[in-house]
């Protein structure tokens, strides 16, 4: 109460701890018990999250697994309509105090969720200045007092094992500036910082820059509207040419006062930089002398890979000068010259370039002032240039008078599956045509259009599509809703496919029983692990179509959005159970569906999990010993893209194909004791007969052949009776 003053009545808070005490008790746990994370079997908290979820999930957070033995705190991915009680806030801040304060198994937290840190600032702020595991932060200061935001900004300053921070809407004044640069700069283990629209002079700004730029062993370093001072591009820009920095990416977005003399102290540089991947610089009025700096150190440079200037007055002042680095440079991939003021004239010289360029593989020119006969420049540029696979235009203004000429070049060139326009259903019509007859080389479909046309051009697009053998992603962002017809295409489509892996369907609200259609074609899939969409389960046939794809389709790692009725909502939850894959999915949340919602919630967090026990057997599968279920939730997992980016994640790409031939190995000389079948040599009875020759004769070589062509999941377990 003394510490943190801002605490209801002593009466009141007995009152509540009581309460939640009693809570806990129900579900036989004691929330006070103290952190076990260094036992083999991890902290006792990995196995009664459910009664600290029931909780949580008032305030629309959760706690649960994301790597072996470590919990994160996060945002749950539900659609709010509830407002938050306050009895739930304090709850929530004070199941939050007793973990971060005690439990070193939590390494993630997420308080972007303004309601906790408005609710008991003080509280949250006594638990982080005493927690010693916390290795990765988000925090938003959002309507905070000055005190309050002080006393998180202290309590920061205590961290010593933070890797990854970000913090959003802080004051920083010149003192507390000069604690958190001291932070930074002694830190040993910060790589990722992000200040994101803090309230700093350039005074105090300078002090924070100096801090982490002290910091070698920095990888990523973020400030967006924030000020900077001109010791601070100072010292970013001296991080930049000092040859031992680790700092792979840089990014300053509408950063206040940005001057010519700060951006050529930070650009300058990257001539003789060697970490640098990704630059970032949004809202930076180029000058012609600081986009000159700019340019000539880019084309000195050879390592980074994707640049990102948007709104930085390129196509008015350094357009030649930007055209002429495409032609030198060797190593840029991905860039992004968004909001530019490239008109037709500038635009000759960059397409000019695109015609030597050997390297870029993406480059947006969206919401620039490019007209007909720009876009027909570069368009003809794409004809002599093979990498560039996406040109991005967006909306482009084009009299009717230049559409004619426009859809002939783009015939001519037959780029339409390059270019990224916004198309009418004349252009639907052609790029579907283009990507028959181009279909062999087609990665990635992406269509935009403010057009509302008819839905036989989605059916067209979606036919052409089931002749694309190496299509990856498909993008529909259009005015038009999918009809029946279209629907059946795309479900064909769905099902025939063996490399797609993400869709993301945006178009105006089509029927409940069409999209049921898709979901068909989804049920059939065995490639795609994102499925963007929302879908309207109002009725059980409609419902039965989704849970058709959760129980048979093998790959689903995300489903965009669920609407649906408490009722629909249940049986979905309660579908659910068996699917051991999907670990994202979005809810509509709604007040009388809150139980239904924490169940599908549950198994979310359950299949999260079970990535860790699948990445752990990876690592040591001796350890398990004959268990079957860690060995069947491997062979289930080892193959999606979640399994893999988490074992990379723990064990590092160089060790995962080892760590999977070993358990794969280990599988296949354990298989009948892992299955259940038989824990010692297998013994055939009746005996053989005469001229028979029964499999416990074959020799151990010849067991292990066979049983490299088996699984676990394939021998079923034995009934209990």
């Amino acid at each position: 109460q003394h510490n943190c003053p801002d605490l209801p009545p002593v009466d009141d808070l007995v009152t509540r701890l009581q309460r939640l005490q009693d809570q806990f008790q129900r579900h036989g746990v004691d929330m006070q018990a103290p952190c076990t994370h260094g036992d083999p079997k991890g902290c006792w908290i990995l196995y009664e999250a459910t009664a600290f979820n029931a909780i949580l999930q008032h305030v629309e957070i959760e706690i649960k697994e994301v790597e072996p033995k470590r919990l994160a705190i996060s945002s749950l991915e539900t659609l709010v309509f509830v407002n938050l009680r306050d009895s739930w806030v304090f709850d929530a801040c004070i199941l939050f105090h007793l973990l971060l304060k005690g439990h070193r198994c939590i390494k993630t937290a997420d308080f972007s969720n303004s309601a906790l840190a408005q609710g008991y600032p003080t509280v949250l702020s006594d638990a982080l200045s005493c927690n010693r595991g916390l290795c990765h932060l988000k925090l938003s200061c959002w309507e905070l007092s000055m005190k309050a935001q002080h006393a998180l900004a202290y309590a920061l300053c205590k961290m010593t094992t933070l890797e990854t921070l970000s913090a959003d809407r802080l004051i920083v004044q010149p003192q507390l500036a000069a604690r958190l640069a001291d932070m930074f700069a002694r830190s040993r283990t910060l790589r990722t910082v992000e200040l994101l629209e803090n309230d700093m002079s350039p005074t105090a700004a300078d002090k924070v820059m100096q801090g982490l730029c002290k910091n070698l062993k920095l990888r990523v370093l973020r400030s967006t509207d924030n000020s900077l001072g001109d010791i601070g591009a100072e010292a970013i820009g001296k991080l930049l040419g000092n040859g031992s920095s680790e700092l792979e990416e840089l990014s300053l977005k509408s950063i206040e006062n940005f001057s010519e003399t700060q951006v050529v102290s930070i650009v300058v540089p990257i001539a003789i930089n060697h970490s640098l991947r990704t630059l970032v610089l949004h809202a930076c009025c180029l000058t012609p002398v600081s986009g000159a700096a700019l340019m000539d150190a880019l084309a000195a440079n050879n390592t980074l890979t994707t640049l990102s200037l948007v709104a930085c007055n390129v196509g008015h002042g350094i357009a030649r000068a930007f055209a002429h680095l495409l032609e030198v440079n060797t190593s840029l991939q991905d860039i992004d010259l968004k909001h530019n003021r490239f008109d037709d004239v500038t635009t000759m010289a960059l397409a000019r370039s695109l015609t030597f360029n050997r390297t870029l593989r993406r480059l947006n020119l969206e919401r620039n002032d490019i007209g007909a006969e720009g876009v027909i420049l570069l368009v003809d540029a794409l004809t002599k240039n093979n990498t560039l696979t996406e040109l991005m235009l967006g909306y482009v203004d084009i009299d009717d008078d230049a559409i004619p000429d426009l859809s002939r070049s783009l015939q001519r060139a037959a780029v339409y599956d390059r270019v990224r326009l916004s198309y009418d259903a004349h252009g639907v019509f052609a790029l579907s045509r283009n990507i028959k007859s181009h279909a062999n080389r087609i990665t990635s479909v992406h269509l935009e259009s403010l057009v509302d046309f008819d839905a036989s051009c989605l059916k067209e697009l979606f036919a052409a599509l089931c002749s694309t053998p190496c299509l990856e992603t498909l993008c529909i962002e259009v005015e038009t809703c999918i009809d029946g017809s279209a629907a059946r295409r795309l479900s064909r489509m769905l099902a025939t496919t063996k490399t797609l892996k993400r869709v993301l369907l945006n178009t105006a609200s089509s029927e409940p029983l069409v999209m049921a259609t898709v979901m068909n074609g989804l049920r059939d899939n065995h490639s795609v692990t994102h499925f963007d969409v929302e879908y309207v389960s109002n009725k059980p046939p409609i419902t039965q179509a989704f849970l058709d794809v959760i129980q048979k389709n093998t790959t689903l790692v995300h489903f965009g959005t669920i609407n649906a009725p408490k009722e629909e909502l249940e049986a979905i939850a309660q579908g659910m159970r068996e699917n051991r894959v999907l670990t994202s999915l979005r809810v509509w949340d709604k007040s009388e569906c809150a139980d239904a919602i924490f169940a599908v919630n549950e198994v979310l967090r359950r299949n999260v999990s079970l990535l860790s026990r699948a990445v752990e057997f990876a690592m040591d599968p001796g350890g398990f010993g004959t268990k079957r279920f860690p060995a069947e939730v491997y062979e289930q997992l080892c193959c999606t893209d979640s399994f893999a980016a988490l074992i990379v994640k723990v064990a590092g790409a160089k060790a995962v194909k080892q760590l999977m031939l070993n358990a794969r190995r280990y599988i296949t000389a354990n298989l009948f004791a892992i299955a259940g079948v038989s824990k010692g040599p297998v013994v055939c009875w009746p005996r053989r007969r005469r001229n028979c020759t029964q499999i416990d004769s074959l020799n151990y070589e010849c067991w292990l052949k066979i049983c490299s062509y088996l699984k676990v999941t394939d021998i079923k377990q034995r009934r209990a009776y």
